[in-house]
């Protein structure tokens, strides 16, 4: 019992389980209140009456496919599958489902935060069973009478009994709130299938006990999902590869769940999913037969029976191998030759930071992320963007009376258009001929109307040409998603992973000195005080110049692939969205003013970080305070809390302030910029400072 108070009683479980605990329950009322989620499914009133037809319908279609030649055969796959089909959809026919509202029932079921923050917690449970290695007394443990075996299944059980709790208490959390939200969440009693979410459920069981097996699922992957990552680290020598496996498990099972289609041909492995399982509508909302050996088999059933069987055959082999006698870690002595009797600061210090804290595996797990975060947005093309992106192709370059001319005389033809086509519609007698005239004229307003936003705007442009400036026509869409406000949200999606790559890579140097005891020497010796602080805080400008150019190079390549970038000297008054408040730059210029604020704001959120750093006692704590009191604000402010805003640091790296209002230098702009000047300009000073006692 004492090994389970010990894992579970932890500083940092308890302090991990307390955050995520939060995180839910703010991200769920936050989200609850959007108007998105009440656009959803206001009412099923149409469901349930189609619902009592659903069997007769699935019988029609069958009968039908069964008919022909490739699916009558009784022996092959697909005619197993749509007999199975018929036969476990004929439970449905004796359902009887309840009309009532279902709003609290959908959030509830469509809310996956919580599996998310379940898993981070899981993994919190696991650092904490690796303490006794971490500390060097696992030799001591093993050498005790119970310190094997028994040692290892009281682990495990710590792992299953922290995952039991936080479940109910995290998922029980869920109801709560929704109960709260909207004053009931309707009788458990009623059938599943009442809500629509469990359409295609084909077991005749209540909401409550679909509930509860969603639940019991839950616990399930996650316990063996804890139990894998244990296995891998209890049995090699360090815990930075086994985290590297099980990432990448974890990586290619959410990729596999987020991106194959479901008519892919490798639909399975987004069905045999861990995320699958945990979404609690695609687990049981999902109908579908899995081909094993050409038999048709229910995926829910084949999953829980797989899951059981891997559950107990990973949790029997942590516990067999669990007893295993302790191995010594080798580690190479062989030097690195650009270190190798170096008494370079800057390369010593690099050397600490890059090879041995292990932050190149940071830098290329960020590489692999902004590669795939950096796919621009996908806009619908209505006509008028087929008109806009048409006239901007004919138009690109200066501005000219000509072309402004020339759009006169289109806005005329256009004009002309219309009434030809109104006084066809009243001579006409032909309703379907009527109904593509009037077709045909809302496209054609659809095109006069953006004609004539691109005559204002040539005109202010003509204007400014005339006062000196040298702008003229540019395709504003690819900008627009770029640095506009089309690409607001990727640009917030950046700067929050540029602030997690910080977070993970700076957060460890000062706190590695202070976990291995050398704080003191180091500021025993000349250069360990000014010159040491300085060259850590240009390592720390290095990565931050790294992150911040990866990411924006990445999203001009991609944008410049899907939409088009150009006309880099041409004044950025050209683009309409910046034509006010801003200096007369080329729209080049611009986009490196951009870099660089991006830059220095996250160089200031660096030196909060390093702060942070250098009071903590070893990397863990640096990293959970920084997460704590850096990160978290910016989730508060991604979220919609708008109290965050100005000490939100990933807001500031964003820079997407100066999106609100065509002015650059608004107010929200100019104290957020202010707050994150002070604040990492403060902390820069008390670092040094703190160095020369």
């Amino acid at each position: 019992m004492y090994e389970i108070r010990r894992i579970l009683l932890n500083k940092k479980v308890v302090f991990t389980f307390i955050l995520m605990f939060a995180l839910n329950i703010i991200i769920f009322c936050r989200e609850t209140e959007s108007e998105n989620f009440f656009d959803v499914k206001p009412s099923h009133s149409e469901y349930i009456s189609a619902y009592s037809n659903k069997y007769e319908t699935v019988k029609k279609n069958a009968d039908m496919l069964l008919r022909g030649k490739e699916y009558s055969d009784i022996c092959s796959f697909s005619g197993r599958n749509i007999r199975k089909t018929l036969k476990d959809f004929a439970v449905v026919d004796t359902i009887e489902v309840s009309e009532v509202d279902e709003t609290a029932a959908n959030r509830v079921i469509e809310f996956k935060f919580t599996d998310y923050a379940m898993i981070i917690f899981t993994i919190s449970i696991i650092m904490s069973m690796y303490d006794e290695r971490k500390k060097g007394v696992w030799n001591y443990v093993y050498s005790a009478e119970n310190g094997r075996t028994k040692l290892a299944a009281y682990k495990l059980c710590s792992l299953a009994i922290g995952v039991i709790i936080a479940s109910l208490l995290m998922y029980v959390s869920n109801f709560v709130c929704a109960y709260i939200r909207y004053g009931d969440i309707g009788d458990l009693k009623r059938a599943a299938q009442s809500n629509e979410n469990f359409e295609n459920l084909v077991i005749k069981i209540s909401l409550g006990e679909a509930f509860l097996f969603v639940l019991l699922i839950k616990i399930f992957v996650l316990i063996f999902a804890g139990a894998m990552l244990w296995l891998l680290i209890s049995n090699m020598s360090g815990h930075v590869v086994p985290f590297l496996i099980f990432g990448s498990i974890i990586f290619t099972q959410y990729f596999f769940y987020s991106f194959i289609d479901t008519r892919s041909t490798w639909k399975n492995l987004k069905y045999i999913n861990i995320f699958g399982i945990l979404d609690s509508q695609e687990m049981l909302g999902t109908y579908m037969n899995l081909n094993i050996i050409g038999y048709a088999v229910n995926r829910i059933a084949f999953l829980c029976m797989v899951l059981a069987v891997l559950l107990f055959f990973v949790l029997g082999l942590a516990i067999c191998l669990g007893g295993r006698r302790p191995f010594t870690v080798k580690r190479s002595n062989r030097e690195i030759k650009l270190f190798r009797r170096s008494s370079s600061i800057f390369l010593q210090e690099l050397y600490k930071n890059v090879i041995a804290q292990k932050i190149w595996i940071i830098f290329v797990l960020f590489i692999v992320v902004a590669y795939i975060i950096t796919r621009p947005q996908e806009i619908m093309y209505d006509y008028s963007t087929v008109i806009y992106n048409q006239y901007m192709e004919n138009l690109s370059g200066d501005v000219s009376e000509e072309k402004i001319n020339y759009l006169k005389n289109e806005i005329a033809a256009w004009e002309g258009k219309l009434i030809e086509l109104q006084n066809k519609s009243e001579t006409s007698n032909d309703d379907s001929e009527i109904r593509t005239i009037f077709e045909k004229i809302k496209n054609i307003e659809k095109a006069k109307s953006m004609t004539e936003t691109i005559y204002q705007d040539a005109v202010e442009m003509y204007k400014l040409k005339g006062a000196g400036y040298n702008v003229g026509f540019v395709n504003n869409t690819g900008y627009d998603m770029l640095i506009g406000g089309g690409g607001k949200t990727d640009s917030n999606t950046d700067a929050f992973i540029v602030l997690v790559f910080m977070i993970l890579t700076v957060s460890g140097f000062q706190s590695y000195d202070n976990q291995c005891e050398m704080t003191a020497c180091i500021r025993s010796c000349v250069n360990g005080r000014g010159k040491s602080i300085v060259v850590k805080y240009s390592i720390a400008a290095i990565f931050t110049a790294i992150a911040v150019a990866i990411l924006f190079v990445l999203r001009c390549i991609k944008v410049n692939e899907e939409y088009g970038l150009g006309n880099f000297n041409l004044s950025v008054k050209s683009l309409s969205y910046f034509r006010e408040g801003i200096p007369d730059i080329s729209i080049g210029m611009f986009l490196i003013i951009f870099s660089l604020l991006r830059f220095i704001n996250t160089f200031f959120a660096a030196a909060v970080v390093m702060y942070i750093s250098s009071r903590a006692k070893n990397n863990v704590i640096s990293i959970a305070v920084n997460i704590a009191a850096v990160l978290l604000p910016s989730c508060m402010y991604y979220i919609g809390i708008d109290f965050f805003k100005y000490i939100s640091a990933a807001g500031a790296i964003s820079v997407n302030v100066m999106w609100q209002r065509r002015n650059m230098f608004n107010q929200d702009f100019i104290i957020q910029e202010a707050v994150i000047f002070i604040i990492g300009m403060a902390f820069i000073q008390k670092i040094p400072k703190n160095f020369k006692k």
